[in-house]
């Protein structure tokens, strides 16, 4: 939405929404376009933390004359900002007072790949399998928990250990080609060939194979890069990686202890976190009993696991319908929960044990029939069950019948 000298200044054109001929680099879901740290080719103040060159001077001091009376710049807030050089690299004088702030390059880096985290996260969220892999994908957001290996159940992991060095190799070639095809711009403008390939970190390996693998989200337009399929998320220095953010917030609004772990957690305490995020991730994507076991019980907390997963307790033969009504389910999620020694232990695949308890085993709201009622219904709110995973209304009151069945079937 611009003002067109053509017709008048007080004429503005609105555009229609996301138009063919802006998604033919934004892509469809459209994303942001811009350059990765720490070299913005074509851009003034090209390179991270250098002086401006001749030409960048002359040019940006030439836009800056114009800029009061032009057409469409004059609506521009705090431009003098530019003619300051310690915008670009700061003195030794702003360094030393803590006042410096990051190049207008870096900056706008930094919020555009905010916002662009921020729809990836909601994209991921959305898809059926989050619910099983969301705990391996904030795991691996920041490596801060280490590798997908400590995330992952040791079967599926052997079965993806292979493809994920695939999937690390095809992406440094691509990030190779970037690298390469950046140093190209850079010096048609008159900058030395000093693009660099991104890490393996900056490429978000991990993160982006669990999301393709498992989820099904193609990633190549996930960067800023003006390279079509390349992967680098590079950022200044002092910036925290956003997707971690992201990812955090749409898992907390699904289990709020991941929250609370994440601010107060530290190496003093074992890394909780780390571990709450281990276990779930394992329990979720169906780690053994013994696995588990020796990951610790630094968390209460039941993980959550995922719908769709086996519907029979292990060791049971399929097809088993032992009680008053066909096992739902999801009631595998409590058997990952509470069998597997990381959730208070309830004997969910042991339909006569389980009958009993329902009627005699107390509970903070009654028995424990009424306290399970409470965990399925809209009113537990955060305290629902299982954790991090909402069920549907219709798996919701199938599994609160087959509880009231059975302990209030004859003995």
């Amino acid at each position: 939405m611009f003002p067109d000298p053509a017709t008048g200044a007080a004429q503005v054109q609105v555009s229609e929404v996301n138009p063919p001929h802006c998604a033919r680099c934004h892509g469809a879901p459209p994303r942001p376009v811009w350059d990765s740290f720490p070299l913005w080719p074509g851009a003034y103040g090209e390179r991270y933390g250098a002086r401006l060159s001749t030409r960048e001077r002359t040019g940006l001091a030439a836009f800056l004359a114009r800029q009061p009376t032009h057409a469409r710049y004059r609506q521009l807030l705090a431009v003098q900002r530019f003619a300051d050089p310690g915008t670009f690299r700061p003195g030794a004088r702003s360094q030393y007072a803590a006042v410096a702030q990051e190049p207008p390059n870096a900056e706008l880096g930094i919020a555009l790949a905010r916002l662009q985290s921020q729809s990836i996260a909601r994209e991921l969220a959305r898809r059926p399998a989050f619910a099983s892999y969301q705990y391996a994908l904030l795991g691996v957001a920041d490596a801060s928990c280490g590798g997908l290996a400590e995330l992952y159940p040791r079967s599926l992991w052997s079965e993806a250990r292979a493809a994920l060095e695939r999937f690390a190799r095809d992406t440094a070639a691509a990030n190779a080609r970037e690298a390469q095809l950046k140093s190209t711009r850079a010096a048609g403008g008159g900058l030395p060939r000093t693009a660099r390939a991104a890490s393996s970190d900056d490429a978000l390996v991990p993160l982006r194979f669990v999301a393709e693998s498992a989820l099904g989200v193609d990633t190549r337009r996930w960067t800023l890069a003006l390279e079509k399929g390349t992967y680098d998320f590079t950022l200044p220095p002092p910036a925290a990686q956003p997707l971690r953010e992201g990812l955090l917030a749409e898992v907390a609004a699904r289990d709020a202890s991941v929250q609370d772990l994440s601010r107060y957690s530290t190496s003093s305490d074992g890394d909780r976190y780390c571990s709450y995020l281990k276990r779930r991730s394992r329990a979720a994507l169906g780690a053994s009993k013994e696995e588990l076991s020796a990951l610790g019980s630094e968390v209460a907390e039941a993980p959550s696991a995922a719908p769709g997963g086996p519907t029979t307790a292990p060791g049971a033969p399929a097809g088993t319908s032992p009680g008053p009504a066909a096992r739902p389910a999801a009631l595998q999620l409590c058997i990952n929960c509470h069998e597997t020694g990381v959730a208070p232990p309830l004997p969910f695949s042991d339909p006569a044990e389980l009958a009993r308890q329902l009627r005699l085993r107390p509970a903070a709201r009654g028995t424990l029939l009424d306290e399970i009622r409470f965990r399925l219904s809209s009113a537990a709110g955060t305290q629902h069950m299982p954790l991090g995973v909402n069920l549907s209304q219709a798996d919701r009151e199938t599994l609160e019948r087959y509880f009231s069945a059975l302990a209030y079937a004859e003995d």
